[in-house]
């Protein structure tokens, strides 16, 4: 007996269970993040990729299924992290940026 598995599902289980624990509070420890472990990281996701496309590249998986490198993922979830914090004066975190000076 023979499993297939359309890769969209897989897409789907990969994203939901591996990619959101790779992510998890990517915002806290994004800038700090040393090259060596963001590599590290991007191993993990080309390697899902090759398990999921093994005919395609890691530029051409991920076009395929609609994702991007787990760097771009941690730069837009800390860039839209801040701006909420930033834009929210009642977040708890509001108090804790620089006051915006200007002149």
């Amino acid at each position: 007996m023979i499993w297939a598995v359309a890769p969209s599902e897989l897409i789907l289980f990969y994203v939901t269970c591996i990619r959101s624990i790779l992510e998890y509070a990517c915002p806290v420890f994004h800038r700090a993040l040393p090259s060596y472990l963001s590599d590290d990281l991007e191993r993990l996701q080309k390697l899902a990729m090759k398990v999921i496309y093994p005919l395609l590249s890691y530029t051409a998986a991920l076009k395929e299924s609609g994702l991007s490198t787990l760097h771009e993922r941690r730069e837009v979830i800390s860039l839209k992290t801040f701006a909420a914090i930033k834009e929210d004066e009642s977040h708890k975190l509001h108090e804790l940026l620089p006051k915006n000076t200007t002149g």
